[in-house]
């Protein structure tokens, strides 16, 4: 009755609150930037990283951005023009082009039949017909990449080299790209259909608009808590990370879809929704553990990425709890179940014939699972680890 009494109380409350907090969580969430960069995935104690690290200490980081500019070779004051551009970025330290490789080359008396050798496959093709310009990043490009490569493609823009006139190429350019593909703000349309369909299957459900939307909103406002804490925490939005909306959006929908249904299915009792409560918080609080667990072993990984996801999934998951076991029965006392749709479900689908009949036959079904799942894991002995960004970005 304690329970009860406490949502009679302050159920609309807890529903102005989530409702006058989400504003200020998605513009948070909004904040949390995104990091694909080579430092990132490389195990910070690794042979790779160690390496890597001592050779930008040594010699520097000399990363480039190849620009291909189509019948260059023919235009050479357009490439000098855009060259120079590009150089006027302060996340830009200097731009070579053939015809200043060449000046570089005949000072130190270079043959031009050898001056032409050593330009083919750097910066002009076997053709004759594509210009390259290297441009070498700052120390401050470095840091930015996706900026630097935004900055470059606007110069370029300004030239009017657009299309298949101008390509780009370098590790900068697959980092600024995997930056976009795994932004919030390009996985935006992928979530709203997501939550599109999620919609739809919570008003087959409940048949009840204004409880549909109610839960929806406990969903969203789940999500972006999770991810305004991992901005308040210091983490960043990765390719790992882009599954974290859709995983916390599951979890909660699932605990709210299993109270819903508890409390429904003790609608005949006194208190449905203590003895709702008293029979849901066991079940949901051990999937919750167990899937906790199960997520937080991500954080033994030496990956950075694969470490942020353990952390984040495991807090995410929390917070579904929390949302769904917590906020759910503020949502079903201002919305109470209908009696008179209780049972509805059952006329569509006989779950009572399918549930006995794994009842009768548990020890046929466990043995046929257990096989299943031992052959199936065969394959997990071939798994091998590989990481390379190319294989995130479209064929």
């Amino acid at each position: 009755m304690m329970i009860s009494s406490f949502y009679n109380k302050y159920s609309r409350q807890l529903i102005w609150g989530v409702f006058c907090t989400l504003p200020i969580l998605t513009f948070l969430a909004e904040l949390l930037p995104s990091n694909n960069d080579i430092e990132t995935w490389l195990p910070k104690d690794s042979d790779v990283r160690i390496v890597y690290d001592r050779f930008k200490s040594e010699f520097g980081a000399e990363e480039v951005v190849l620009v291909a500019v189509q019948g260059g070779l023919d235009q050479p004051s357009l490439v000098e023009a855009t060259a120079s551009r590009i150089e006027s970025l302060p996340t830009v330290r200097q731009c070579w082009t053939p015809q200043r490789l060449k000046s570089i080359l005949h000072e130190f008396k270079v043959e031009p039949a050898e001056v032409d050798k050593r330009l083919n496959g750097l910066l002009m093709n076997s053709e004759k017909n594509v210009a390259g310009v290297l441009v070498l990043l700052s120390d401050t490009g470095i840091k930015n990449r996706a900026g630097t490569v935004q900055g470059i493609r606007e110069k370029l823009e300004y030239n009017q080299l657009t299309g298949s006139e101008v390509q780009l190429a370098g590790a900068p350019v697959v980092i600024a790209e995997l930056d976009r593909l795994g932004s919030q703000k390009n996985n935006k349309k992928f979530f709203i259909i997501t939550l599109l369909i999620s919609l739809g299957l919570l008003y087959y459900s409940f048949r009840e608009w204004k409880k549909t939307l109610a839960t929806l909103g406990l969903t969203i406002w789940a999500i972006n808590l999770t991810t305004a804490m991992i901005y308040l925490g210091g983490g960043e939005m990765n390719f790992i990370l882009g599954a974290l909306s859709v995983m916390v959006m599951v979890f909660t929908l699932a605990i709210s879809i299993h109270v819903h249904h508890y409390v429904a299915s003790c609608i005949d009792e006194p208190d449905p929704l203590a003895a709702a409560l008293k029979i849901a918080w066991k079940p949901c609080v051990l999937a919750t553990l167990t899937t906790t667990i199960g997520l937080f072993s991500l954080t033994v990984s030496e990956i950075g990425p694969v470490i942020q996801f353990g952390y984040a999934a495991s807090v995410g998951t929390f917070v579904s709890l929390i949302t769904g076991l917590g906020l759910t029965p503020a949502v079903l006392t201002i919305w109470p179940v209908d009696p008179k749709t209780v049972h509805s479900g059952g006329k569509r689908w006989d779950f009572q014939s399918c549930a006995n009949w794994l009842i009768d036959h548990s020890g046929r079904v466990s043995i046929a699972t257990i096989i299943l799942v031992m052959i199936t894991g065969v394959g997990l002995f071939n798994l091998r680890t590989k990481i390379d960004p190319l294989d995130f970005l479209p064929s």
